[in-house]
């Protein structure tokens, strides 16, 4: 299967991914997370034009049960290269791809999922947030709905710097209160009718008609030899580490890694799970994370020239 866990090596014009993600329950009874990568969506449909084949990596933050999430890791890098598929038919080999196209493939294959979900399971109370990561050759685009987060590791000013790659979508956020309110739901205790803290997700179909969104945020980034990496992370990470000392902390064990690899060749393959699993335990043990914590590397190897 393509969208397997597991570390991922792709190569792009200039640089190369390697990729992985990891995560725990933590102090929580039950694990509600799910990841996936997938390197090439043109294995769900071959036809798909190679300036659409994009590797995608997807972070995915259940709550109040799993069925979202699982549906989620199950089906929506299908729906994603079925959705771009069809975006495709008026496609012109415009490059870079217009940001639109971007943006209504998404949201289209979101939608899918989400109206699918509702038919597998009718009346399903739990869901799921997801921040979706699209990467082919020079640019980065980058789709979120709900509460979790990723930065991208730059190179700027002599100093690794964390850039904020979405935006988040809580009650507190005045534009998305007052589309709830218009809807007809309410904020209390910081939660939509007092249930949720997000105010858009896959599934939560109770809450839907209060204005509940399945539709996502996106931003983009030209990707330069100054990039080192993106760190995808649920709320139960970022929301208890402290993002300065996570940027530097991956940096150096980056540079552990591609040393042992490199120079003392004790190593074939950057380890990209262990320092996620390294991350991950440093929100569990040392910050005393209260949630699921989940992570995904996406780790730049430039060639050098």
């Amino acid at each position: 299967m393509p969208v397997v866990n597991g570390a991922h090596v792709i190569s792009m014009n200039n640089y190369t991914i390697v990729s992985d993600g990891y995560g725990e329950k933590g102090i929580k009874k039950t694990y509600e997370d799910e990841f996936f990568i997938c390197e090439n969506l043109n294995v769900y449909n071959k036809n798909l034009h190679p300036n659409f084949n994009f590797s995608c990596f997807c972070l995915i933050d259940g709550h109040n049960g799993k069925n979202t999430a699982n549906f989620l890791k199950k089906n929506l890098a299908q729906e994603l290269s079925n959705s771009f598929t069809k975006i495709q038919e008026t496609y012109d080999d415009i490059l870079p791809i217009p940001d639109h196209f971007i943006r209504i493939g998404v949201n289209s294959a979101c939608k899918k999922i989400d109206e699918n979900l509702s038919l597998e399971y009718p009346g399903c109370k739990d869901g799921a947030t997801c921040v979706i990561i699209l990467i082919k050759n020079d640019f980065a685009y980058i789709a979120n709905i709900g509460d979790s987060f990723a930065y991208l590791c730059r190179y700027l000013n002599n100093a690794h710097r964390a850039i904020d790659l979405v935006d988040i979508h809580k009650p507190w956020v005045l534009s998305e209160k007052e589309r709830i309110i218009k809807h007809g739901g309410t904020i209390e205790n910081g939660r939509i009718n007092d249930i949720i803290d997000v105010t858009r997700a896959f599934g939560d179909f109770p809450l839907k008609k209060y204005g509940l969104l399945c539709r996502g945020t996106f931003k983009k980034f030209k990707i330069t030899s100054d990039d080192n990496f993106i760190l995808l992370g649920t709320d139960g990470f970022f929301s208890f580490v402290d993002i300065n000392h996570v940027t530097n902390e991956i940096v150096a064990l980056s540079k552990k890694e591609e040393r042992l690899v490199n120079v003392e060749k004790k190593k074939t393959v950057f380890d990209a799970k262990a320092i996620c699993k390294n991350m991950v335990e440093h929100a569990i043990i040392d910050k005393k994370s209260q949630d699921n914590v989940t992570v995904i590397l996406i780790k730049f190897l430039h060639t050098l020239k």
